[in-house]
């Protein structure tokens, strides 16, 4: 004798809730009739008021039922993807989707290729890249530039002017001669912006690791700075105390020259970066 077929995901569902239908205590259905003609006639032409009151024990039995029905429709629908298709379509929820476990790639989906990190200069928040010539015409300083053999134009010009005075950024790429500098990501980085650094304002912003040693940079007074992060804070044209960007650098050499400062990053040691200084014009 054949098996009698199997009920599907939807047709199961509909029976189980069925016999808990059949098993649930429901009220019985109270007379209205009689109570709105006795409203209606105690207060003609007002709109009858009225209100199906279920006893404690009742409401009891019929709040646990829909509990029941809910969590066995929970049950059923994670359970059967047919069955949450069917609901769905009956209650109008179609394009909600109940996802359980870890989701899955969609296979007909290209995957973004994530952009890399910023490197190098791009990194180091420096302002706009612009040009050499650009920059001259924006800034009320003349733009000194290391004169040193073998050193060349520099690659990168940046210039922010988001603070009171603006800052000139020369970078040049890491090369022979020239390593790259763990804190910058470039060989050599130039700052120049209008003020002055004396040693107090320079050791209040040093860390206590760093090390501040007084140099002679052609003959104008400059401080050497290495072994930890420091920031920069410096006296503006209008003798405002200003803090240039604040990051983790390195090897750094800071000297004044025609009325600006000028900040050397580097992996060099200082007397690579002090002959720089002195060629920078």
């Amino acid at each position: 004798m054949p098996e009698p077929p199997r009920p599907s995901a939807e047709q199961g569902l509909e029976l189980a809730l069925r016999r808990l239908g059949e098993q649930l205590d429901y009220p019985a259905t109270p007379d209205l009739v009689a109570g709105v003609r006795q409203r209606l006639a105690a207060q003609p032409g007002a709109t009858p008021r009225w209100r199906w009151r279920l006893s404690a024990p009742r409401r009891r039995a019929v709040a646990a039922g829909i509990l029941a029905v809910l969590l066995l429709a929970a049950v059923v629908l994670i359970a059967s993807p047919a069955t949450r298709t069917a609901v769905a379509d009956r209650l109008g929820l179609r394009g909600i989707a109940i996802i359980t476990g870890a989701p899955t790639a969609n296979p007909t989906a290209t995957a973004a290729t994530p952009s890399p990190p910023p490197t190098g200069a791009a990194a180091l928040r420096l302002g706009t890249r612009t040009t050499l010539a650009e920059a001259q015409a924006r800034v009320p300083f003349r733009i000194l530039v290391p004169e040193a053999p073998g050193l060349g134009e520099p690659d990168e010009v940046y210039l922010d002017t988001r603070a009171a005075e603006p800052l000139l950024s020369l970078v040049w790429t890491p090369r022979a001669g020239l390593p790259e500098a763990r804190t910058t990501g470039v060989g050599l980085l130039l700052t120049e912006f209008r003020g002055s650094v004396d040693e107090p304002l320079l050791k209040k912003s040093s860390g206590p690791d760093t090390r501040v040693t007084p140099v002679d940079v052609s003959g104008a007074p400059g401080y050497w700075l290495e072994g930890g992060s420091h920031t920069l804070m410096y006296r503006g044209p209008d003798g405002e105390v200003r803090t240039a960007e604040a990051r983790l650098a390195g090897n750094t050499l800071i000297w004044e020259r025609d009325g600006l400062t000028l900040r050397l990053e580097s992996a060099l040691t200082r007397d690579a970066a002090l002959a720089i200084a002195e060629a920078t014009r």
